[in-house]
């Protein structure tokens, strides 16, 4: 059972589909085997030349994958993953 708590700094963008876990596997620098419900993961999202573009912790609910990053960053966190 996983509980949360709101933070007015933090930003939490919910990943959804059967492919989200395959998906993010080739994009982040976590391995995504290690996530599970009761195993929570930082990771980063890094450009071809290695510099760190976004970095975030990664929760699992189900199949969805949970991205908690800070707020002013979570728009263009979006944009990155779209």
């Amino acid at each position: 059972m996983s509980s949360f708590v709101p933070l007015p700094d933090r930003a939490v963008i919910r990943l959804a589909g059967a492919e989200t876990r395959t998906f993010l596997q080739g994009l982040i620098t976590a391995n995504m085997a290690h996530l599970s419900e009761s195993r929570a993961l930082y990771s980063a999202l890094l450009s071809a030349q290695g510099k760190m573009l976004a970095d975030f912790f990664l929760c699992a609910q189900g199949e969805d994958v949970l991205l908690d990053t800070d707020a002013p960053r979570a728009a263009d966190l979006m944009k990155l993953l779209k």
